[in-house]
């Protein structure tokens, strides 16, 4: 087996390079998946902050979109991770997989959590990925603690 070592230089330049590339490519739609990752490789919270708030600013001023993945421990977190990245998305939809009451299938759900200057519904709605695409349907009732 090969083991792959990544030295703290070659880190460091990734978290400088993220908004330079933004910046300099002008990209229309910006994906990263996860930025837990990306916020992993910061050594504190303070430098995990800035870096957050820097990617941002170039997102806006590059009025790029940008869909933004996060392991939802860290985006439902009270601390300050958490808080960080729900103030600075514009939007904050939740996928989430729950077991069915009687335990045989796991279910999709959906909801959107936060989404400004729009008016939106916050019902947590099924969903199922099809070979048409993903599939909302109508409001769907949870009869236990989604926190599974």
């Amino acid at each position: 087996m090969e083991t792959h070592v990544l030295e703290s230089h070659l880190i460091s330049d990734y978290l400088d390079k993220l908004p330079k590339s933004i910046r300099d490519h002008k990209v229309d739609i910006l994906i990263i998946d996860s930025i837990s990752d990306f916020m992993m490789l910061c050594n504190t919270e303070i430098e995990r902050r800035g870096r957050l708030l820097s990617m941002f600013q170039e997102i806006r001023s590059n009025k790029s979109t940008a869909f933004i993945t996060a392991e939802s421990e860290l985006v439902e977190s009270e601390d300050t991770r958490g808080g960080v990245l729900k103030n600075l998305a514009d939007g904050l939809i939740r996928l989430q997989r729950i077991q069915s009451d009687d335990f045989s299938e796991i279910i999709h759900v959906i909801q959107i959590v936060k989404m400004r200057w729009m008016k939106h519904s916050r019902s947590i709605r099924q969903y199922d990925i099809t070979e048409k695409g993903i599939e909302v349907h109508s409001t769907y009732s949870v009869s236990m603690m989604l926190g599974r």
